[in-house]
């Protein structure tokens, strides 16, 4: 994942005393990823490495089976269907229906969100696999990740879901010339009821934090260009305020997975939480630890 590889980056430079990866493996050429979105990142890793020559190659694994992979023809996932997985695709808006439509790769229609759901050889039956997907084109069968399906945002009805987050993340970093480690983002419910709610993102960014209110405004505007109801429910701040930006000390999420046990392996941060509760203990935590080590 590329949290944990910029981890790895960082050890590396720490122990050798280098300033980037190509001069501690000048061999490098090739980077695998996966377990998240990888847009949020690519600006950081470029830098990290120090050679435009490195290609990143995107893999989509999980536990139940291998998904797909990165064709770099197309610069899209393409369904790996040949390994013993049958593949079927619910919209998004049927999952809560007692008998959704259940396509496969003759049926389906590009554009649409899906949720996968597998049935393998190793034993599992119509199994809801949690992710949700696009499929750009059949022939070859080629898809975007675009989230999970219980990472989404409406407590207000802005309707985001996890892909338009961190399209609008990436943006407001490359236009403001900031590189991001990590970020979770909730709902931060007001304490008067006249008063809109917000959504609150702490993020820890590599180096300095940039202008925060620079950051803050192209991540407003690129929600407000990637979704309408985030648009409408923006207008005016009556039902929804424009987002807030808490930065996390260097090394903060990765802390925070420390004290819960979690360090390295397959976890990774919930990049999203409509019920805000995790945001909100997220939050407190990172403010302890601040007034615990004092100013930096």
């Amino acid at each position: 994942m590329p949290s944990w590889i910029l981890v790895l980056f960082e050890w590396l430079k720490k122990v050798t005393g280098r300033d980037n990866i190509a001069d501690i493996w000048p061999k490098l050429r090739l980077v695998i990823h996966g377990g998240t979105k990888f847009d949020p990142y690519r600006r950081l890793f470029r830098s990290e490495i120090g050679n435009d020559a490195v290609r990143f190659q995107e893999t989509y694994p999980c536990s139940e089976g291998f998904v797909a992979a990165e064709d770099p023809r197309h610069g899209l996932l393409r369904l790996i269907t040949h390994h013993g997985i049958f593949f079927e695709f619910v919209p998004v808006a049927e999952l809560g229906s007692d008998r959704p439509t259940r396509h496969t790769l003759a049926d389906l229609e590009l554009g649409v969100q899906y949720a996968v759901v597998l049935t393998t050889c190793a034993g599992l039956w119509s199994y809801l696999l949690g992710d949700t997907v696009c499929f750009e084109r059949r022939q070859p069968p080629l898809l975007r990740f675009t989230g999970r399906t219980r990472y989404y945002l409406s407590a207000f009805g802005e309707h985001l879901i996890s892909e338009e987050v961190e399209r609008a993340v990436t943006e407001a970093e490359e236009a403001t010339g900031s590189a991001i480690v990590d970020f979770h983002v909730g709902p931060h419910f007001p304490e008067r009821t006249a008063e809109p709610g917000r959504h609150l993102y702490l993020i820890e960014f590599a180096g300095a934090p940039p202008n925060l209110a620079a950051f803050t405004a192209e991540l407003d505007a690129a929600l407000c260009r990637l979704n309408n109801d985030y648009r409408t429910h923006r207008q005016g701040d009556l039902s929804l305020a424009g987002p807030e930006v808490q930065p996390v000390r260097h090394g903060g999420f990765a802390d925070w997975l420390r004290s819960r046990g979690q360090l390295g392996g397959q976890h990774k941060v919930p990049r999203m939480d409509n019920s805000g509760r995790l945001t909100g203990t997220l939050s407190r935590w990172f403010a302890d630890l601040q007034a615990l080590a004092g100013p930096r």
